[in-house]
């Protein structure tokens, strides 16, 4: 057992520390169990980008606040229409 007091022996029964891939695995998986987060993996335009670099930089948010706040936003929208028919958006 390692001395409380010994700043400079390395605790050998300690579990190493995680690399940043690992750390980011974990969350990763944390969020997919909790079914709180949906992971989403795209391309997109040269430039839309840079578009969407120019709103996160204006509304100072990261790409996960910007994209769900357009999405939510244009969901809204779509919603709110007098045409709109729930069954355009279900079971497809």
């Amino acid at each position: 057992m390692k001395d409380k007091a010994d700043k400079k022996t390395i605790d050998m029964l300690k579990e190493p520390p995680k690399t940043g891939a690992e750390r980011q695995k974990a969350y990763r998986q944390r969020l997919k169990e909790q079914h709180s987060a949906v992971r989403l993996d795209l391309m997109l335009d040269s430039v839309v980008m840079a578009q969407l670099e120019g709103i996160m930089q204006v509304m100072g948010e990261g790409k996960k606040e910007v994209l769900n706040r357009l999405i939510s936003a244009e969901f809204t929208r779509i919603v709110n229409q007098q045409d709109f028919k729930v069954s355009q958006i279900i079971n497809q």
